[in-house]
């Protein structure tokens, strides 16, 4: 059986050019991942944040190579986000090019631009708002990057439904309903970011259980109607994956049942 969410794991630029991360070596869970991800029939993308304009062209590099899945790039810099753009049309994988994260403050006219262009097809866009964290609010910022969007050359989207805090999760849950039923464009989250927020905000709340709570959070979102999970670091994949894939497993298995029970 397949899963059918899709799950992208995070890596920072420097780590994926290094090949190193603290005592693992980059290349070693990367292949981890590959396999696991065969065997469960995960659908799996890497999503690549960039800390520095150099590391773009070797990063899409190292990607290529890795496998045929479209791949993220991921900047709060649009500048960043443009120069990604550019190099990644110069190879000739502009198709499978994901942006990552298109919101209200990275949606520059200079980026839209670019992504026009360059025909960039693909796109996560983030519905976060900061003056009004519901789900109505969230929406309201959705309607004006889809309206920003509507003549671009973006065609595939994403919805990033911006968790933010514990109060969040409810109208991420919300959002995900409004959003799926008013353009139905497939929807998710990165619940790697609360659980990282808790761990430097309230170590108290959080403790040492974090690992626990981030994986609860993760099928919390999943059983709610997430599409896609922004899992956090690719270390993380063994967790997350056999997590999300029991629990795809046995939706799978009781949708297929027929509660038919007679005395």
């Amino acid at each position: 059986m397949n899963a059918d969410t899709l799950l992208i794991g995070n890596i920072y630029s420097s780590q994926l050019i290094s090949g190193s991360l603290e005592k693992d070596s980059v290349t070693d869970i990367i292949f981890e991942t590959e396999e696991i991800a065969k065997k469960l029939g995960i659908k799996h993308f890497y999503d690549v944040i960039v800390e520095r304009e150099k590391d773009i062209e070797d990063c899409i590099q190292i990607l290529s190579s890795v496998n045929n899945n479209p791949f993220i790039f991921d900047s709060g810099s649009p500048r960043i986000l443009e120069r990604v753009i550019q190099s990644v049309s110069q190879t000739g994988f502009s198709e499978r090019l994901v942006i990552n994260s298109i919101n209200n403050y990275t949606l520059t006219e200079s980026l839209l631009k670019n992504v026009n262009r360059y025909g960039v097809r693909n796109a996560i866009i983030q519905i976060f708002n900061p003056r009004d964290p519901t789900a109505e609010g969230r929406i309201k910022v959705l309607e004006t990057l889809l309206k920003k969007l509507k003549n671009s050359s973006i065609t595939n989207i994403v919805v990033d439904c911006a968790i933010t805090d514990i109060n969040s999760i409810a109208e991420v849950i919300k959002s995900f309903k409004y959003v799926k039923s008013g353009w139905d464009l497939p929807v998710g989250a990165a619940p790697c970011n609360l659980t990282y927020i808790l761990k430097r905000r309230t170590p108290e709340f959080i403790g040492k259980n974090s690992k626990s709570f981030d994986t609860a959070l993760n099928i919390l979102l999943r059983s709610y109607g997430a599409d896609f999970l922004i899992y956090g670091h690719i270390k993380s994949h063994n967790r997350i994956f056999k997590a999300v894939y029991a629990h795809d497993l046995v939706i799978k298995q009781l949708s297929a049942y027929k509660f038919n029970f007679k005395k």
